[in-house]
């Protein structure tokens, strides 16, 4: 259970740093505090499931959009949080996808550049997020099925062995 308590740490110090940036140390504090003192998250830290990695994957996408809200930002931040939304859907599934239309609406709203230029980093984002949720899918459905191994942990026979045992 350690890597799930590292990830525990790792997503109230993103949260710390965050809100650190935009409201100083004192509310950082407080924030990283009410997530650690959450019941849930909590309970999440101490199991071995996937909902640990997905909290530490959306508070630091969460982050890296605030730092592509801020002025001078580099694009590449909202790549980043792209990225870690897709690793989300990896761990997760769709429920990594319920903070995107957040993300667009925070960065169309507070981002410092264009709206044109804006909505056009949207897109990247979008495509950074398809790519890195998607690869595996590919994978999967590319990989030929008669090699292919179980799948995240099913115990369901593919069709080929279902035909043999007919």
């Amino acid at each position: 259970l350690v890597p799930q308590a590292i990830m525990g740490v790792a997503a109230v110090w993103l949260l710390y740093a965050a809100v650190r940036r935009v409201s100083g140390p004192g509310a950082g504090l407080l924030a990283g505090a009410v997530l650690a003192a959450t019941p849930v998250a909590a309970l999440i830290f101490r199991f071995n499931n996937p909902d640990a990695l997905l909290v530490l994957l959306l508070v630091a996408a969460a982050y890296c959009v605030q730092r592509a809200c801020e002025k001078d930002a580099s694009r590449w931040w909202l790549v980043a949080a792209g990225v870690a939304v897709g690793f989300g859907f990896l761990a997760k599934m769709l429920q990594a996808f319920l903070v995107l239309p957040a993300f667009a609406a925070a960065y169309l709203v507070a981002g410092h550049r264009t709206l044109w230029r804006r909505i056009g980093d949207l897109f990247i984002a979008g495509t950074a997020v398809v790519v890195s949720a998607g690869w595996y899918l590919a994978l999967v459905e590319l990989w030929p099925e008669s090699s292919r191994p179980y799948i995240g942990g099913s115990q369901q026979i593919g069709r080929a062995s279902c035909r043999e045992r007919v």
